[in-house]
């Protein structure tokens, strides 16, 4: 990003000497530095730690990149042959078009009797369509840092040992306040169990799957409702080192488990099926980059017919908002292309040049005016540039001479600087020749020597006399 810098600072160059003169700072390097990195951090405002978290998006500049976003899962939807499309709302669009969601909220709780109403109406409109469900209880943050830490420099290591700290505490308190259980209509949400890491896959998909490679993790449990189901043991909170019994309830069918731990069902409702997914620990962003999770990923696609119109949900607490008819489309003006990537990013550095080119073209002291023409009948001006003459050939002595020179047969006053001068006479000058000894006598004291000497032009002071 640098290359705005310099590109700024070629055009302060380009604008010649008036933009020099109309842009006196005394340090105009530091203060342009600090408008760029000014422009260049309004984008990272939305990140935490120098990373996107925001959690269950699919693109967008917030959310897009994040790693715990949806967009590599959607690219697989599309590259299995489906037309893929998001939508932050329940609208009456969304119910027509639609024959598959995949819905990750970014919120704790079960999902609210409205929003399972409006899905049991969808599924009744037309047969065969399948709801994705991805709870809510995972962070894909520690697992981000923990991974960038094993080959970081050994410089980096507290920082990012720091940043993942961080994260941790950030998931903690955010699930702080999770029930220790919360019956739905689609499941039971149990947010006080024992955390845990899955080392074993029983199911459907396990096949082909290496569970010792995968990085799956447990914090709350998602039980599929529909009957009753096997209650933990009751030191099962936390801490208990016992690994806990559930089994998916009534026509639920288990896909996927882990020691009895549900992790994906499928649960025939209405005319459709909801697939529950007890959180997006292989699903999101950056647990895709694990290839024995792409391998869950693909069965999960499967459970969609093919080519098939997928539409991804954006929530966040609350769930998505109902709407009985569509909003009113607003008239296009062209500018919508200011946020739509990459052209929002290419349009923000051109204003960023364009304000270093406005900075440096800009006069401080209002309108712009033309200076005065320097007059070329002005004699001190002659002489200046003459004494700069002088002064560039380093020779003192020789200095002397050229202004005794002028001033005894131009200005034709040689008396001036003739020795003995009485006090009725004129002063001596202060440029007077120093005085020469007499024939075979030793040079008078304080006198340079006869052969010629480099004196430092700054020696040559106006009150100097050189009168014995």
């Amino acid at each position: 990003m640098m290359w705005i810098l310099d590109f700024g600072f070629w055009i302060l160059e380009r604008a010649g000497p008036r933009a020099a003169c109309a842009f006196p700072i005394q340090n105009p390097k530091s203060k342009i530095q600090n408008l760029v990195s000014f422009f260049l951090l309004v984008p990272l405002a939305g990140c935490e730690n120098g990373i996107d978290t925001t959690y269950g998006r699919r693109s967008g500049s917030v959310g897009g990149d994040s790693v715990n976003g949806t967009a590599v899962l959607a690219g697989m939807f599309e590259r299995a042959g489906h037309s893929v499309s998001k939508s932050s709302r329940l609208s009456p669009r969304v119910r027509e078009k639609a024959d598959a969601i995949v819905w990750a909220p970014d919120d704790f709780s079960h999902p609210t009797k409205e929003v399972c109403d409006w899905f049991d109406e969808w599924w009744r409109d037309k047969p065969g369509r399948v709801m994705i469900y991805i709870g809510r209880d995972f962070d894909a943050a520690p697992g981000y840092w923990r991974a960038v830490q094993s080959g970081a420099p050994q410089g980096q290591l507290r920082e990012i040992k720091r940043r993942l700290a961080e994260s941790q505490n950030a998931f903690r308190q955010r699930r702080a306040g999770l029930p220790e259980k919360e019956e739905g209509s689609w499941c039971t949400v149990e947010g006080r169990r024992r955390r845990r890491d899955v080392r074993t896959l029983d199911g459907e998909w396990a096949a082909g799957v290496a569970p010792e490679r995968t990085e799956i993790e447990l914090n709350g449990r998602l039980v599929p409702s529909g009957g009753p189901s096997v209650p933990p043991p009751e030191n099962d909170v936390l801490v208990h080192p016992m690994e806990p019994v559930h089994r998916a309830a009534g026509d639920a069918k288990t896909l996927l488990s882990s020691n009895g731990d549900v992790l994906v069902s499928r649960r025939a409702v209405e005319e459709g099926s909801l697939v529950l997914i007890v959180n997006g620990s292989f699903l999101l962003n950056e647990p895709l980059v694990n290839v024995e999770h792409r391998k869950l990923a693909a069965k999960l696609i499967a459970e969609v017919a093919p080519r098939q119109r997928v539409v991804f949900l954006e929530s966040g607490p609350g769930g998505p908002p109902l709407l009985d008819k569509e909003p009113d489309e607003a008239i296009r003006s062209g500018l919508e292309i200011f946020g739509v990537y990459p052209f929002n990013w290419i349009f923000l550095h051109l204003a960023v040049l364009g304000l270093i080119f406005c900075v440096a073209r800009f006069p401080i002291f209002g309108t712009p005016r033309s200076l005065d023409p320097v007059p070329l009948s002005d004699f001190g001006r002659h002489v200046w540039a003459l004494g700069k003459l002088l002064e560039r050939t380093g020779d003192r002595v020789y200095a002397l001479s050229r202004l005794q020179h002028y001033q005894q047969n131009v200005r034709r006053e040689p008396g001036r600087y003739r020795r003995g001068t009485s006090a009725g006479s004129a002063v001596a000058s202060p440029f007077a020749a120093p005085p020469q000894p007499p024939h075979g006598d030793a040079p008078v004291s304080g006198a340079p020597p006869s052969s010629t000497k480099s004196i430092a032009p700054s020696s040559l002071h106006p009150q100097e006399t050189l009168n014995p």
